[in-house]
């Protein structure tokens, strides 16, 4: 082989430097399956004059699902049966996603309460539309929107 001749890589796999060439890589290059780390879903959880606000940030799907489901039981645990959703950190829902919204939903419901949805994004609104999961929230386009019609006496009744 010619000095500095190089595997030729496809176009799919990525090159990482490694080390100086060894008898199994004599040219000094790894071919690495890089699978990143999934996306991370943070969940805040805060009071604002004594009402419950569930802040997802991140993506909604199969991999962050489980940790908004529990957080949701925690809410509902703690005693709160109405409470606000706010979903402007949620750019992708998928139907693992929705899945979690709807037992939060059905829980809420089953204890009296309901749970409503703020600022949704085009992306999301999209799926709700086509969902038909508009029934099953109260939606508004402002946090300080959904915290008032906690208080509104039948709101979602």
């Amino acid at each position: 082989m010619r000095s500095g001749y190089r595997r030729r890589l496809h176009p799919r796999e990525r090159k990482l430097r490694r080390d100086p060439p060894t008898a199994n890589d004599p040219h000094g290059e790894s071919v690495v399956s890089v699978h990143p780390e999934p996306p991370s879903l943070d969940i805040n959880v805060e009071r604002h004059d004594g009402h419950v606000v569930v802040h997802p940030v991140g993506r909604l799907d199969a991999t962050n699902g489980p940790a908004l489901d529990q957080a949701l039981e925690d809410v509902f645990d703690g005693g709160a049966n109405r409470f606000v959703l706010d979903m402007s950190g949620i750019a992708y829902i998928s139907s693992l996603g929705l899945a979690v919204l709807l037992r939060g939903a059905k829980r809420a419901k089953g204890e009296g309460g309901r749970i409503s949805l703020c600022a949704l994004q085009d992306g999301v609104t999209k799926v709700f539309e086509i969902s038909g999961f508009f029934v099953l929230f109260d939606c508004f386009e402002t946090r300080a929107e959904a915290l008032a019609a906690l208080t509104s006496p039948g709101q979602g009744d």
